[in-house]
């Protein structure tokens, strides 16, 4: 579920919203995710434009028709945090006061500016209505959140006592999306006709890795598994542009003290030395 709102310039000489009025005099910033939904330096229409709070990051609000001199479209996705609330009715109500807007459309309907902060208020209880609920949109026990920074996976028990203490929710997706860490996800490629997912990962940075593997893969000709999961880390061992591994033999070298918790579906793994992971990577030799 999102909530979509939709403001029309109505002023008589129109320009498109500057940055640094979505940005309210740098409370707020802009970042961009790639197709993975992970943070990235491309600022190409490829990617999804995010208004964040990068002293606590939520879910984000997407900004849509950043260009438009006519129309700009706000939309946040639910369950979220208090905080990405406010961010979202603050920025409309931002906008539409320098757009001369009396009034916004919020998905399907023409709300007055002055009750924006009334259905800010009923989101804020329809989130902690969803947290207690989330059967509605979770599936084998999680639900994956994309955040303004990563996906974060949460599990249904979490998503309980975050209704309890709706504070908590913010703390923890801030909590994950704060620290300065790769976000692996699968590249597919064939073979010698064999179909392999390939994970990339870091030589002296933390690094985030599934729990379990994706090895199904939607292909124009079907859902195909894949023969073959593998770690992947360039410039590594001599006379090698990349070095590879079986993804569960590299999990199984991993020294433990290492490893810890990053979601219900992930882990964190700490920076490895160049020397650190010759020695996983050459055991395989």
């Amino acid at each position: 579920m999102s909530r979509n709102i939709v403001i029309k310039n109505r002023s008589l000489f129109k320009s498109k919203v500057s940055k640094s009025s979505l940005t309210g005099e740098h409370k707020y910033s802009i970042g961009y995710l790639d197709d993975n939904f992970r943070a990235t330096d491309d600022e190409s229409e490829a990617c999804h434009c995010i208004l964040y709070n990068k002293n606590n990051i939520g879910r984000g609000v997407q900004l849509l028709g950043l260009n438009d001199k006519k129309t700009l479209s706000l939309a946040l996705s639910m369950p979220c945090t208090a905080e990405d609330v406010q961010m979202l009715y603050e920025t409309a109500a931002r906008v539409a006061a320098l757009w001369k807007a009396t009034s916004v459309m919020i998905d399907d309907q023409m709300v007055d500016v002055s009750e924006l902060q009334q259905y800010a208020e009923r989101d804020l209880s329809l989130n902690i209505e969803m947290l207690k609920a989330p059967s509605q949109y979770t599936h084998d026990g999680y639900a994956t959140l994309y955040g303004a920074i990563c996906p974060v996976c949460v599990s249904t028990e979490q998503f309980k006592s975050f209704a309890d203490d709706y504070a908590s929710f913010s703390v923890f997706m801030n909590d994950r999306q704060q620290i300065d860490a790769f976000y692996s996800c699968p590249y597919y490629f064939k073979q010698e006709e064999e179909l392999i997912a390939m994970y990339v990962v870091i030589e002296d940075g933390y690094f985030i890795l599934p729990n379990c593997p994706k090895t199904v893969i939607n292909c124009a000709d079907g859902v195909k598994e894949c023969d073959r999961v593998i770690i992947a880390i360039s410039d590594l061992l001599p006379g090698e542009s990349t070095s590879t591994m079986n993804y569960n033999d590299f999990v199984s070298r991993l020294p433990l003290d290492k490893i810890s918790v990053f979601d219900c579906q992930h882990q964190l793994i700490c920076p490895l030395s160049k020397e650190e992971l010759i020695e996983i990577f050459g055991t395989q030799i």
